[in-house]
Order: C-alpha cells, then sequence, then structure tokens
C-alpha cells in the first residue's frame, strides 16, 4: 500500500471474507482461514485488514487538551484524598501517565475477577486503597475469631494468610473484607456493589460456578444488614436462590457413595466431581446453603428450597465427628434446629394459612403437643459450652415463636372443624390453653431480646442478618400479641381462671393485660437504644444512614406502627372481664378463687388488682407463674380416650393429675443431697445425663457416672447444672463399665469403695433396645437386649450392695418400661427384659430387706431417646405417645430418692403419676398390695 495514502493496515483482520463481503451475506467462520459459505461453495475465501483511518490533527490536540485537564483534577484530589482509602488508588491512576486503558469502564468500575475471568491491570481492595494490607489482616482475624461463631459454615485456618487468601480465592477474601468492614459504611457499600456485579457476571453470564463463589455469597448474605439499601431494592432471595443453583450445579447436594442409582439425570450427573468423596469445605458450604435457604424462607413465609435428606444428616454426623475446627461442633446444632423450625412452619401452613390442613383445635393440639416435645428434646442436647453461643440461643428462641405463633391465628383453633369423636364439652379449657400457649410466645419473645440486650456492644458487630431478622420477628409478635381479638377472652369466661399458672389473685385472660404484658412500646425503645448507641463507631459520608441507626429506626418504626393501629382501632383493646361490672356465674363460669370472701356468686370489682397499678415485680412473678403452667398446657400425654400405641395399665387412673414435663413439687432445688453418693448407669447421655444433672441441682456431694461410650460431656452438665442451681461443684467420677459384664462390675463397684466408701443411690439406667420382629430378629441382639436390661442390674445390685449398706438411704431403682406390661410388635426382647427387671426388683426387696435396701422400678415417661435415635428413630404410629420429657423422669427421681419408703419397696411406679398424689395413697396400696405384677385368673 502507497505511503502517500492517509490511512495505514492494521494487524487485527476483518470478521467477513471478501466473498460474503461482497453479496452482503452473513460469514461464519468454517477453519482458521476459511468460512463456511466459501467451503459450500467451492470458493476461495480470503480475509483482509482493516484499515485504520489516521487520526485529524484536530482529534489528537483535543485528546491532549483532555488529558491535561484530567491532569489537573487528578492533582487536585491527590491532595484531597490523602490518608483516605481512595488515596492509594488516586495515586495510582496519575502514576499510570493517564493511560486511558485504565479508565476504561471494564476496568475502572470493577474489581478483578478470578478464575479465568481477571482483567490485566484492574486493582483488588487492597491495591485499589480500600483497606491497607494491615487492616485487612485486622479484619481477617476479626472474622476467624469473633465472626465465625455466628456463621459457622466458612472458616478459616489460622494459617491461612491475607496474601494467600488475596491469590487463591480473591472473590472470598472480598466477601470476608466488606462484611467486616462494619467500621466505614461508604467503603462497605461500594464493595458490596462489585460483589453482585461480580457475582451477576461470573455465575448469570459466564455460567461459573465454584465453591468459592458459593461461599462468597454465603458470607455476604449472612452478614446482609450491612449491605441492606431498602425492601424495594433487596436481593435477599435471589441470592439464596443462587446459592441454591450453585449448590446443585456442583452436585453438593447428591450423595457420591449412592452406586444404587442406575438412571443418570444428565452429563453432569457422571462427571468425576459428583462421585468424588465430598471434602469438608463442601459439606460445610451444602450445611450452610440449607441453613441459610432456611432462614429466608422463615422470614419471607416461603416453603424452603433446599429440603432435608438423609444425605444433609449425614453430612453433618461426618462434621461432628471429624470437627476441623472448634466451630464444626456448633453446625450440627443449627442444621437440626433449622430443620425443626421448617418442619413446624411446614406442619402449620404458616406460608398459605388458607390453604392449610391443620384445622381444629384437637389436631393443633397434638401437633403442637409433638413438636413441642421435640423442642425441648432438641434443646436439651445442645452441651452447655455451647448454650452461652447467642446465634444458637437466638435459633431455640425462634423455635418457642414459631410454635407460640399457633395461638394467634383463630383456624388453628376452630372447634367446628374437629370431628365428633374428639369434641370437648370444655371450650373454656382449650381456648385457656391457646391463651397460655400466647403468654408462652410473649415470654419467648422477651426473652429473645433480653439475650441480645446482655450481649456486650462491641460483639453486636458480628451477628448476622438473620439474627437481626429474629429481633424484628419477636417484635412482630409482641405487636400481633397485643393485638389479639377480644373474643377469644370472651369465650374463656371465669372457669379458666382455676388454671394453676395464678401466681397472683387476678384474671390474666383479657386484651389489656395481654397488651402490659408485651410491652411493646417498651421493648422497641431498650432495643432502640442498644443498637443506637453503635451508630456514632460507623464513619459515613455526607448525610448517609448506618446500618445500626437505620435498624434502631426500623425497631421503633415497628411499635410505632402498633400505636398508630389502636388510634385508628380504638376498640381493639377495649374489652375486659371486668368491664361490665358485675356478672352472674352461669354467664362467666365458675370464679372460685376470684371473689370476694364474702362468697357471693356475684364478681366484686373491689377485689381485683389493679392491673395499671401492679408493680413491674409483681408482673414478673406473674409470668414466672405462666411459664410454669406453660409447659403442662403444651406438653401433655395424650387425653384418655384418645389414641394412645403405649397406654399401660394404671396410666390414667392412679392418680388424677398425669404430667408430661417436670412441675414444682419435683423441683430438685426442694431437696437437700448433701454428703451423699449417686451412681447412675448408662450415663453418657440422655435420661442419663438428665438424672446426674438433677442429682446435682439438689446439692448431691458426690456423683458417680459409669457407661462405655465418653462421660465428658455429662461431667460438664454436672458441674453447670450444680453452678446454676447454687451449689458446690460435686465430685465427679466417671468410670469406664459395662454392666454385662461381671468383672467390669466388680471393678466398678472396688472404685467406688475406694473413692467413697459407701453409695444411697443406685439407678441402673444402662439398657439396650433393637426393634425387629420375632422371625427378623438375631438370636445375638435378643441375647444383648437380656444381658444389658436384666443382667446387668442384676449385677450391679449385687455388686453395690455391700456399698448401700453402709449408707443412709440404701436405695436402687430400676428403670424399666411400660412396655413391660404390653404386647408391642418388634419389641418382644425389650418388653420382655423390663417385665424380668420388675420381678427382679421384687426379688431385691425380699432378699435384701434384712439389709434394708429398698428397691423400684419405674417407668421413665415415654421420651425419644438417642439410644433409638430420636423422634425420627421412633416409628411413626408410636410417636404420638412420645411426649414426655427426661426432666419428668430426671426429678422425679430425685424426689424419690430423697427419702426412703420401704412401703413401696418392690413396686412399680410410672413416673408421670403425681408423685405427691401416689404418696397419699400409701395405706390403700400397702392394703391391697398394689402396684406389682400378678396373674389375673
Amino acid at each position: 500500500m502507497s505511503a502517500s495514502i492517509s490511512s495505514k493496515v492494521s494487524g487485527v483482520r476483518r470478521r467477513a471474507c471478501v466473498n460474503c463481503t461482497s453479496v452482503k451475506s452473513k460469514c461464519l467462520p468454517f477453519s482458521s482461514d476459511e468460512c463456511q459459505r466459501c467451503n459450500r461453495l467451492g470458493k476461495r475465501c480470503t480475509y483482509l485488514n482493516v484499515v485504520e483511518k489516521r487520526k485529524s490533527p484536530s482529534s489528537s490536540s483535543r485528546t491532549r487538551l483532555l488529558e491535561q485537564r484530567l491532569s489537573r483534577v487528578l492533582a487536585l484530589l491527590g491532595n484531597q484524598a490523602q490518608g483516605t482509602p481512595m488515596g492509594g488508588f488516586v495515586a495510582q491512576l496519575a502514576a499510570e501517565g493517564l493511560n486511558m486503558n485504565v479508565l476504561d469502564g471494564s476496568q475502572f468500575g470493577q474489581l478483578p475477577l478470578s478464575h479465568g475471568l481477571t482483567l490485566q491491570g484492574t486493582l483488588d481492595i487492597v491495591d485499589r486503597g480500600f483497606v491497607s494490607l494491615t487492616e485487612a489482616e485486622r479484619l481477617l482475624d476479626n472474622y476467624r475469631n469473633k465472626a465465625i461463631e455466628h456463621f459457622p459454615f466458612v472458616p478459616i485456618s489460622s494459617e491461612t494468610t491475607v496474601a494467600s487468601l488475596r491469590s487463591t480465592k480473591p472473590f472470598l477474601f472480598m466477601c470476608i473484607m466488606a462484611t467486616m468492614k462494619f467500621d466505614n459504611c461508604s467503603i462497605q457499600h461500594q464493595i458490596g456493589e462489585e460483589i453482585r456485579n461480580q457475582a451477576h457476571q461470573r455465575v448469570l453470564m459466564q455460567s461459573e460456578s465454584t465453591l468459592e463463589i458459593l461461599q462468597g455469597l454465603l458470607i455476604y448474605l449472612a452478614w446482609y444488614q450491612y449491605f441492606f439499601i431498602s425492601y424495594e431494592k433487596q436481593q435477599i432471595v435471589p441470592i439464596a436462590q443462587l446459592c441454591v443453583s450453585l449448590v446443585q450445579n456442583l452436585g453438593l447436594d447428591q450423595n457420591p457413595s449412592n452406586m444404587r442409582r442406575k438412571v443418570d439425570l444428565g452429563p453432569d450427573e457422571t462427571a468425576p466431581g459428583r462421585k468424588a468423596a465430598r471434602s469438608a469445605e463442601q459439606l460445610r458450604a451444602l450445611l450452610g446453603t440449607y441453613c441459610t435457604a432456611s432462614w429466608v424462607s422463615i422470614k419471607f413465609r416461603t416453603r424452603g428450597a433446599l429440603p432435608y435428606t438423609g444425605y444433609i444428616k449425614q453430612s453433618w454426623e461426618i462434621l461432628l465427628a471429624n470437627a476441623e475446627y472448634p466451630s464444626d461442633l456448633t453446625i450440627p446444632h443449627f442444621v437440626r434446629l433449622n430443620e425443626l423450625c421448617r418442619r413446624i412452619c411446614d406442619t402449620f401452613g404458616y406460608d398459605d394459612l388458607e390453604n392449610s390442613g391443620m384445622r381444629g383445635e384437637f389436631v393443633s393440639t397434638m401437633a403442637l403437643q409433638t413438636l413441642n416435645n421435640e423442642s425441648a428434646l432438641l434443646k436439651a442436647s445442645i452441651p452447655p459450652d455451647l448454650q452461652n453461643n447467642l446465634a444458637i440461643r437466638m435459633e431455640a428462641y425462634l423455635l418457642d415463636t414459631l410454635l407460640g405463633e399457633v395461638s394467634l391465628h383463630d383456624d388453628f383453633w376452630d372447634s367446628t372443624s374437629t370431628s365428633d369423636v374428639f369434641m370437648t364439652n370444655n371450650l373454656s379449657s382449650s381456648t385457656s390453653t391457646r391463651v397460655s400457649i400466647l403468654f408462652n410466645l410473649i415470654r419467648s419473645c422477651k426473652s429473645l431480646n433480653d439475650a441480645v440486650i446482655v450481649y456486650p456492644d462491641e460483639e453486636l458487630w458480628y451477628i448476622t442478618f438473620y439474627t437481626t431478622a429474629k429481633i424484628c420477628r419477636s417484635l412482630l409478635c409482641l405487636s400481633n400479641a397485643s393485638k389479639i381479638s377480644p373474643e377469644i377472652f370472651r369465650e374463656t369466661g371465669l372457669a379458666s381462671f382455676n388454671a394453676p399458672f395464678m401466681a397472683v389473685a387476678a384474671p390474666v385472660h383479657d386484651a389489656m393485660t395481654v397488651e402490659r404484658v408485651a410491652d411493646l412500646k417498651g421493648e422497641a425503645k431498650r432495643l432502640q437504644g442498644k443498637f443506637k448507641n453503635l451508630s456514632s463507631q460507623v464513619q459515613k459520608s455526607g448525610n448517609e444512614e448506618d446500618i445500626m441507626l437505620g435498624f434502631s429506626d426500623m425497631i421503633w418504626a415497628v411499635a410505632a406502627a402498633y400505636e398508630e393501629t389502636k388510634r385508628l382501632e380504638p376498640g381493639l383493646l377495649s374489652f375486659s372481664l371486668v368491664s361490665d361490672g358485675q356478672n352472674s356465674s352461669s354467664e362467666l363460669g365458675s370464679s372460685e378463687g376470684y371473689l370476694s370472701s364474702t362468697g357471693s356468686g356475684n364478681m366484686q370489682p373491689e377485689a381485683m388488682l389493679d392491673f395499671g397499678l401492679m408493680e413491674d415485680e409483681t408482673w414478673e412473678e406473674l409470668l414466672a407463674g405462666i411459664a410454669t403452667f406453660i409447659s403442662s398446657a403444651i406438653i401433655m400425654p395424650p387425653p384418655k380416650g384418645t389414641p394412645n400405641p403405649l397406654e399401660g395399665p394404671g396410666d390414667y387412673g392412679v392418680t388424677s393429675v398425669v404430667h408430661s414435663d417436670t412441675y414444682p413439687a419435683i423441683d430438685p432445688k426442694n431437696f437437700n443431697f448433701k454428703d451423699k453418693v449417686v451412681l447412675v448407669t448408662g450415663a453418657s447421655r440422655g435420661y442419663g445425663r438428665a438424672m446426674c444433672a438433677a442429682f446435682a441441682r439438689a446439692g448431691t456431694s458426690r456423683i458417680v457416672v459409669a457407661s462405655r461410650s465418653d462421660m465428658s460431656a455429662t461431667a460438664e452438665a454436672i458441674k453447670a447444672a450444680a453452678k446454676e442451681a447454687g451449689h458446690p461443684e460435686p465430685e465427679i467420677l466417671t468410670i469406664k463399665a459395662d454392666v454385662g459384664v461381671p468383672e467390669s462390675v466388680d471393678a466398678l463397684a472396688q472404685k467406688i469403695d475406694e473413692a467413697f466408701g459407701y453409695v444411697d443411690v443406685v439407678i441402673n439406667n444402662a439398657a439396650f433396645m433393637k426393634m425387629a420382629s420375632i422371625p427378623d430378629s438375631e438370636p445375638a441382639d435378643w441375647l444383648q437386649t437380656l444381658t444389658a436390661n436384666v443382667y446387668g442390674p442384676y449385677l450391679i445390685a449385687r455388686a453395690l450392695a455391700p456399698l448401700l449398706i453402709k449408707s443412709e438411704l440404701k436405695t436402687i431403682i430400676n428403670i424399666s418400661s411400660v412396655g413391660a406390661h404390653l404386647v408391642s410388635p418388634t419389641l418382644s426382647s425389650y418388653q420382655i427384659s423390663k417385665l424380668a427387671l420388675i420381678r427382679l426388683t421384687e426379688f431385691i426387696s425380699v432378699e435384701y430387706a434384712d439389709k434394708e435396701i429398698v428397691s423400684y422400678s419405674v417407668h421413665p415417661g415415654n421420651s425419644p431417646s438417642e439410644m433409638v435415635g430420636g423422634i425420627e428413630g421412633i416409628p411413626e404410629p408410636f410417636r404420638a405417645a412420645f411426649v414426655d420429657t427426661p426432666a419428668l423422669c430426671a426429678n422425679s427421681l430425685v424426689y424419690l430418692a430423697a427419702e426412703r419408703r420401704p412401703w413401696l419397696a418392690g413396686r412399680y411406679i410410672n413416673l408421670t403419676w403425681d408423685l405427691p398424689e401416689l404418696m397419699t395413697k400409701e395405706e390403700e396400696i400397702v392394703k391391697g398390695d398394689k402396684l406389682k405384677v400378678r396373674l389375673v385368673t
């Protein structure tokens, strides 16, 4: 080409060949030097290079003028930005000599992308001056030392440095820095915007699915309160769905060991990565996504996007068994608590109440009873050292509020939806239960708020978005509780006032009382102050509102909205039971205990306490009384006459009251076991651990824990229980022992003799059970059941008798079962062994009577212990009966052991019976020689 022409050929080839260009046809490549059209037509394919026009002098001069002006602007900015996060970035731009490529939008507006998308010449948040290296190290340390306990699913090892994390996982590094940079909301928002841009570009535009992106998004969403701008612009649900999609794209939710699957759904199913064993990082990401999806679905009242599967259960079990970090020990509790929360929401259909299958008071009460029992057992399984973790405590409070929310919805208490078989004639009783549940909801909400109030201010920066959502939820529940329809109180009448939760002689069943107890305005005010005080620690630009100030305003807005509702609906809380002045007992039911001393059948307003003038301390006593009643109101055995597959003789008839949870009369704090020695076998978990803790609360001086498994958790539970009850820490002797081996039992007795010289109470709790019909059973399992459940207690009684004789209480308690009186298919070995244990108890009482040893056999109640795998291990037909708590059994044993009762020796005691009432029947029981096994002819 001639040098005289005003253009030159560049080295860039045209995209269309000469032939396609001449006919204006689309040119698609067939190979590197031939297009599809020329190949098809057999023509020679020629590509020309692009002709680049020479820039005119005027254009060049304008560019130089623009560069000069920008240089002056950068110089001015550089002087003003010194010492700020933008200073380093401005200085680097100036040092580039205004290379226009640096100002290109694709680089200037974005931070670096990894995994093939890194843009040459771009800068990460350290290079751009958003954080210094020293600050990045501090923020990373804060994350792994303080933040991780609130969201344990993406731990960073102490060996990982800022440099290594920046180079290997830049997106994860950026997300951690963004969430921990809460002292400057301007910078935090800028980095947060970049996180969203990169997630969109890489996942949606480039179809990239990596574990790093998933981990980063989980962290970003966990602390989303720092990036929340407005409700209309929030992206919580889309980002959570994106996390679920990444889990599914990566195959993390699929069991890699599932070799039984014969049909693959697509090419991805056969990818080597899906068949490889999962790393701990991948398991944490899966479980973190499950919890995230659960939290988001509960907040937005939707169904869970990621179901709880057997593989998710297997995943947290693997993490628990191979805990690499201390935070791994908390993950199973987060997952299990979330699973139950989701099941509560799905059971009651909170996402769509109109189409909920739960209708009618009987069905609702039965479902609530089962779920509440599971909740109690689940919370009891949390080790003492984790019970102070705020995030786990918040999950436990969320469980309570979800159960209590049932009281807010009329459909769950519609008696017309109940079949005639289960209709109750006592309307006030069911309504009283509803009101009791309502007060439990209020108390749970206030307990949640209390936990936040006492939490150190400097630690509040690390709470997650999910915790802030629970705080808002507690206030909304209090607001809704305060607005509950007065009609439920009108239905209740005064008959329900005889409920045992009354701590003062005043009715609480009216709307004004509920509002007073909820104290929404007071709760909002103290929470608002808590978070508002932190606002001064945040750097802001202009009038920008930081998260702490915004959240405190949001808290107050809930109370303000409630006050506005009251103003617009003045009759909302106008109803009160005392408003009519005088009401006949026929209209309002029995008024016993709420009338003046004259015994008049009419209600005397002057005898009532003035709620408006009641002191706060009195209200606290009232709430404490309500809490005592709540347990029995919600957790109760299946009503007599309703299906109960484990109903035994005398379950409902021996005492007029039947319990499923602890009650004041058996509170261990009522008894003194100072200088006493108590042995519990099979005490590594479940019932045994609860028994040890109960005796510690009673002030037992020495506790012997015997088991084949690790007993460290039980020892910690004993210490915590003694401390909580105000007693000195007892001497704890943990002994590895197999009760079915004579040598092991003899060694156990010898160690107790050497350590203490005597033993007051022996509790044979060790047991074994395996469900199988006789044709399907294994002889070894049958023998093991009889060995653990009968031979073991025989060996223990024989070996420990000499030490019992030296003591004051001389008591043996054998843990039997109501199953001893039943014939339940698949439980033959277990029920036979428990029947034999009852007979063994009778023999011990007779043959050691001259030594003054007393022995009882007891039914501990039906609680889904860890021996059977929790509630999940109970077959569906039996689950309705498993409503009793371990605390009922444990505290009842303290009551029984506190005093020698020779008249009760050798007899069977169901611990669901009211024990003080049972003791009043001594003459009747002895005279009729009752509570023993006999052949009826």
